[in-house]
C-alpha cells in the first residue's frame, strides 16, 4: 500500500513535541485548554481541541468569535475506543500538510478501567513510534485527576514526564490480552463463514444488543476471520461471552501483525488491502489487537446498552 499522507511529512518539519499533565479539576483543565487555544489562535496557527462534549462546549463559549479558528471533535464516543483518537490527530496533521499545528487532548475519561485504560495507556505509547514522532505538532495532552483518579493519572504523567520510546509500544503491542472468562466458541474456517456470521447474530440477539449494532459486529468478526483465513492457517477461533456492558467477541489465529499502528491508519482511496481492521474499529465501540510470535487476537466489543 501508499504510504498514508500522514505518515510522510516534508523533513525540514519533522518534530512532534508532546507534553501532558495532570490538573486538579475540571476547571483547571477548562483554564489551561483555553489558554493553548488562544495562544494558537493569536498566533495564526491551525489548532484542534478532541475534548468531552461539555467542555467542548465551554471553551467554545470561552474562544468566542475565535472559535472557528479551532478543529473541535467531541470524544465522548471517539475515547470509548481510544484506537480512533490517533487517526484524528494524524488527519487533522495531514490537512496542514506543509505547516505546523498544535493539539490538545483531554484524555479525562471518567475511571476508566480495564481495557479501555489499557487502551489509553497504548494510545499514548503509540505516540512515541517513528511514525508519529515526524508529526510537525506540538500536543498536549491534559487529564484531570478527579474524573480519570488518582491511579490512571500518575500512570499518565509518567508516560508523559519520561525519555519517547517506540520500544514500550512494541512491548504493549505484544503483550497478551487476559483470557476469556466462560465463553463461547466456535472453530471457523472458509466453509463456516455463513454460519459464523449467524452464530453471531443468535449470541448478540441473546445479550440485548441493538440489532442494527448486530450487523455492525457480524460484518467486523467476519472481517477479522476473514483476514485470519487468508493470511493466516487457514482457520480461527472465535469465543463470545457477555459482561456488564458490552458483548464480546474474541478472534485468534496462527498469524503475526508487527505494524502496532494497524487498524489506526486510514488506508487511502481505492487501496486494495489495509482496510480490514480500520472499518473494524469504526464499526465496534471498543478494539483491542495484539500480536506476537504466539500469534494475533483482535477483540472486539458491542455496547449492549448504548441508550442507559
Amino acid at each position: 500500500m501508499p504510504p498514508v499522507p500522514w505518515r510522510t511529512p516534508p523533513a525540514a518539519l519533522i518534530d512532534m513535541r508532546h507534553d501532558g499533565s495532570a490538573l486538579p479539576s475540571t476547571r483547571a483543565v477548562l483554564s489551561a485548554a483555553g489558554d493553548f487555544l488562544a495562544d494558537a489562535v493569536v498566533a495564526d496557527q491551525p489548532v484542534l481541541y478532541l475534548g468531552p462534549s461539555a467542555r467542548l462546549a465551554a471553551l467554545r463559549r470561552t474562544v468566542r468569535t475565535r472559535a472557528q479558528a479551532v478543529t473541535w471533535v467531541d470524544t465522548d464516543v471517539l475515547v470509548r475506543n481510544p484506537a480512533r483518537l490517533l487517526p484524528a490527530l494524524g488527519e487533522f496533521v495531514s490537512s496542514y500538510r506543509g505547516v505546523r499545528v498544535r493539539a490538545l487532548v483531554d484524555l479525562s475519561v471518567p475511571r476508566p478501567a480495564g481495557p479501555v485504560r489499557d487502551e489509553l495507556y497504548l494510545h499514548e505509547f503509540l505516540l512515541n513510534t517513528g511514525e508519529c514522532q515526524s508529526w510537525p505538532l506540538d500536543l498536549r495532552c491534559c487529564y484531570d485527576i478527579v474524573t480519570v483518579g488518582a491511579e490512571v493519572a500518575e500512570a499518565l504523567n509518567e508516560m508523559h514526564h519520561r525519555p519517547a520510546s517506540g520500544a514500550e509500544a512494541q512491548d504493549a503491542f505484544e503483550a497478551e490480552l487476559p483470557p476469556p472468562p466462560s465463553a463461547v466458541r466456535f472453530p471457523a474456517d472458509i466453509t463456516t463463514l455463513a454460519a459464523l456470521r449467524e452464530f453471531v447474530h443468535r449470541h448478540a440477539t441473546a445479550a440485548g444488543v441493538a440489532p442494527d449494532r448486530i450487523d455492525d459486529l457480524a460484518y467486523a468478526v467476519n472481517e477479522v476471520v476473514t483476514n485470519s483465513i487468508c493470511h493466516g492457517a487457514g482457520h480461527a477461533d472465535l469465543s463470545v461471552w457477555t459482561e456488564p456492558t458490552f458483548f464480546c467477541c474474541d478472534v485468534r489465529d496462527r498469524g503475526r501483525i508487527t505494524d502496532p499502528l494497524v487498524g489506526r491508519v486510514k488506508p487511502e482511496a481505492g487501496a486494495g488491502s489495509g482496510r480490514g481492521l480500520w472499518l473494524v474499529h469504526h464499526l465496534c465501540d471498543l478494539v483491542q489487537v495484539r500480536s506476537s510470535s504466539a500469534g494475533t487476537t483482535v477483540r472486539m466489543r458491542i455496547d449492549r446498552n448504548p441508550a442507559g
